[in-house]
């Protein structure tokens, strides 16, 4: 084979194999991601909660705004095995990480809504199983405030009527995610469920939601990305800057097997080319819709 096919060959067997890549990412490396997130997550969270310094609000204990993918909450829902760590934020990069808060809502427990969103399946698929709870079943959230849990009032989907106005001093909680084909959904599908009660240790429950703590991030204010499907374009640039770099690193291993010959080539090159592969695909990843 002449220089010039071996480098053509190489470069389409590169983003041959750069596919593949991606469809392992998402079907298997975004679970084990996700579980290594969700145990970080966890750890940190339960520091918080025994230090006295978990958020119950949009700013810390420190005044600071809450980052985007700070742990904010644990949720359980009905059948889990176990807890989910509720991230701040919905956009992409942080439903990769679990459930999101929507930041222009409260948290879990005060008065007023409170909005959920996590994935279908890739990541963990955090919310996978949301359109099969049924009604009357209980939702349980722990926050800086305590614990509050929910009974599932319906199941929502596209064309049915909106819940009811919530009176005053009464919470509720909505859960977001996508329906249909897995990686490929068609449809969103919500959970609306209202507050049973509250607890500030877990063993004296009363019906008062907590104080709800007034947002810094409102609807209007809220970026395209954050919504339901939205999908996070700020990363573009990145992904072009990388993929350009997998194509240097595939043009330079194919000069270096042609020069010093395969075995040499592939054991400077295979490292380099996994690396960049696996940058590639996961900005390709933080492109595809927050709730796939």
């Amino acid at each position: 084979m002449s220089p010039g096919w071996s480098y053509i060959t190489s470069v389409l067997t590169g983003l041959a194999l750069l596919a593949l890549g991606f469809v392992g990412l998402l079907t298997v490396g975004s679970q084990l991601q996700n579980g290594r997130d969700q145990q970080v997550l966890y750890n940190d969270y339960r520091q918080f909660l025994a230090d006295g310094k978990a958020p119950v609000g949009p700013v810390d204990f420190e005044g600071n705004l809450v980052p985007v993918g700070a742990p904010v909450a644990v949720i359980a829902l009905p059948g889990d095995d176990a807890s989910m760590v509720v991230v701040e934020g919905t956009a992409s990069a942080q439903t990769m990480k679990g459930p999101g808060h929507r930041r222009d809502t409260v948290l879990p427990g005060q008065a007023g809504t409170s909005i959920v969103m996590g994935r279908q399946a890739a990541f963990g698929g955090a919310f996978a199983a949301i359109g099969d709870l049924q009604v009357g079943s209980q939702i349980v959230v722990t926050t800086g405030q305590g614990i509050a849990t929910f009974t599932v009032d319906r199941v929502r989907r596209a064309g049915d009527a909106l819940p009811d106005p919530l009176a005053a001093g009464k919470a509720r909680l909505t859960l977001v995610s996508a329906e249909g084909t897995p990686y490929l959904p068609s449809s969103l599908v919500r959970v609306d469920a209202s507050l049973v009660s509250t607890s500030l240790d877990g063993t004296t429950p009363v019906t008062d939601a907590f104080p709800a703590v007034r947002r810094v991030v409102t609807s209007a204010g809220l970026s395209d990305s954050e919504r339901p499907m939205g999908i996070d374009t700020s990363q573009v640039f990145a992904l072009v800057l990388w993929s350009q770099a997998f194509l240097i690193g595939t043009v330079a291993f194919t000069w270096a097997r042609i020069r010093w010959g395969a075995w040499q080539a592939w054991t400077v090159g295979l490292p380099v080319l996994l690396v960049l592969g696996w940058a590639v695909t996961s900005q390709l990843a933080l492109l595809l819709p927050n709730l796939t």
